[in-house]
């Protein structure tokens, strides 16, 4: 009977630690105040921005079939929209579409970076309800492929500066800004690669690089209805592997069970079956910790415990696509090939793997272990494309706090929250340059709007552009 009371007592402790962590498991009271000047004018923006739709920057594929002279002309548009910018600012052009534009500040010696990309991806036009580039100003909207990926990250922030040296010509940050602008991120990002190298050679070090990523969202986290600014700490990395397996062929009607299609199709289901280990890293803690903190009391319990559910939420995740893509390397097989003809044992069987690397291992790491799970040497694997993912920013650190304060300050009811970016950009190629690479743009996107980026009918809130021009102007008064 006195171990059944002890247990009653230790669980009835158990339940009030529970309980306590939870009601004083509360939001983080924001201090930031917006002190500025700035007045933002929606008509006189969309209609600005209305002439940056209207160049077709598309990317292909082959960079042979770019359109170079809507490229060109985007460049000198942004020249003729910008004159005290670039005027201010020194100005090159890398790898032919590539633009850097540098500022000096008071010190070199801890420059930032802000980037964006100016080329899109191509279109259906059927499929769409508007002019892809027609830059229709509508329903207080601004329509056309490139409103949102990414041609208003870059208009923000050029109508920020230009603003800022309007109303200041004698304005000087702490440090160097430069903005950097590549023209086809959607095919590879040459340009930014280029621009990278050159960083390198000058043994640059940024102390904050913003590049496109998260944005302003809702309904991503249980339990919280604000809008929600999630800010990527750290960017996955990219590897496509193929797996290939050879024979000699033969007759579809004496078949072999070492036929090349089957040795592949059991690599296949046997990376299926044995995931990679999923990992809790800062970035998802931090937004478990910061989003939590909103949720529901019943959330609060399993959130401000983290000591003991912690099994229980990464099985959660688990559940999901995307949310199991936060915790884990992922394999996603996309091009199958084996035989041309119906009744011909294929001499090859081939897949591609595209593989996102979770940021606490390395290519080698993801090739040991797909040697093991995969267990037969007549499976080749041939990396094609790699790069590895990129450092994780820290959430005290400068370049995430100063991001969070300018956030603050423009949208006060909006919750900021680290998190992992699951997507490629162009940040990718800055880890050597810098370990704050933040991946955020100032921009409300619903849910709807977000499945526009690559689709049908893509568009921006002319409200977001205000706000989004508010954020860069609030965050270089602090560079």
């Amino acid at each position: 009977m006195t171990v059944l009371y002890v247990a009653l007592a230790l669980l009835a402790l158990l339940v009030a630690v529970l309980l306590i962590r939870a009601a004083t498991f509360k939001p983080e009271k924001s201090s930031a105040k917006d002190n500025s000047t700035m007045e933002t004018d929606g008509e006189l923006y969309a209609k600005r921005f209305s002439e940056f739709i209207k160049v077709k920057t598309l990317s292909i594929d082959d960079p042979q079939n770019t359109d170079a002279p809507e490229h060109e002309r985007f460049i000198a548009l942004i020249q003729e929209m910008y004159p005290t910018v670039f005027s201010k600012c020194e100005f090159k052009r890398v790898a032919k579409y590539g633009l850097v534009l540098k500022f000096k500040g008071k010190s070199q010696d801890n420059p930032s970076c802000i980037m964006s990309h100016y080329d899109v991806v191509p279109v259906t036009e059927e499929m769409w309800t508007k002019d892809p580039f027609g830059g229709e100003i509508s329903d207080g909207c601004v329509w056309g492929r490139g409103a949102l990926d990414n041609k208003a990250t870059l208009f923000c922030s050029m109508e920020a500066m230009e603003h800022t040296l309007k109303e200041n010509p004698d304005f000087l940050p702490n440090d160097d800004i430069y903005f950097t602008f590549g023209g086809d991120e959607e095919i590879g990002g040459i340009c930014q690669q280029e621009i990278v190298k050159e960083f390198e050679k000058e043994n640059k070090k940024f102390k904050l690089v913003l590049d496109e990523g998260g944005a302003i969202v809702k309904g991503v986290f249980p339990g919280v209805s604000q809008d929600t600014a999630v800010v990527g700490l750290a960017e996955k990395g990219i590897a496509n592997v193929e797996l290939c397996v050879y024979s000699s062929g033969g007759h579809a009607s004496s078949p072999s069970k070492d036929n090349p299609a089957n040795v592949l199709a059991r690599a296949l289901v046997n990376i299926e079956k044995h995931p990679m280990k999923s990992v809790l890293l800062p970035p998802i803690a931090g937004m478990l910790n910061t989003l939590g903190r909103h949720s529901s009391f019943a959330l609060k319990i399993v959130f401000a415990n983290m000591w003991l559910f912690k099994p229980l939420v990464l099985k959660i995740f688990e559940g999901g696509n995307e949310t199991r893509a936060m915790l884990t390397t992922t394999f996603a097989y996309t091009t199958l090939s084996g035989s041309n003809a119906h009744n011909i044992v294929p001499t090859s069987a081939k897949c591609n793997l595209n593989i996102r690397i979770s940021n606490d291992c390395t290519l080698d790491d993801v090739l040991k272990h797909l040697k093991k799970v995969v267990n037969d040497d007549r499976v080749q694997m041939n990396v094609l494309i790699s790069t590895p993912p990129s450092p994780m920013a820290s959430i005290s650190g400068f370049g995430y706090q100063t991001v969070k304060e300018a956030m603050n300050e423009v949208y006060p009811e909006v919750i900021v929250s680290p998190y992992t970016m699951l997507a490629a950009s162009d940040s990718r190629f800055y880890r050597t340059v810098s370990d704050n690479t933040l991946k955020f743009a100032p921009l409300r996107m619903s849910t709807h709007q977000r499945k526009t980026v690559h689709g049908n009918d893509e568009f921006v809130e002319i409200s977001s552009l205000e706000s989004g021009t508010k954020f860069y102007y609030n965050l270089f008064k602090k560079l």
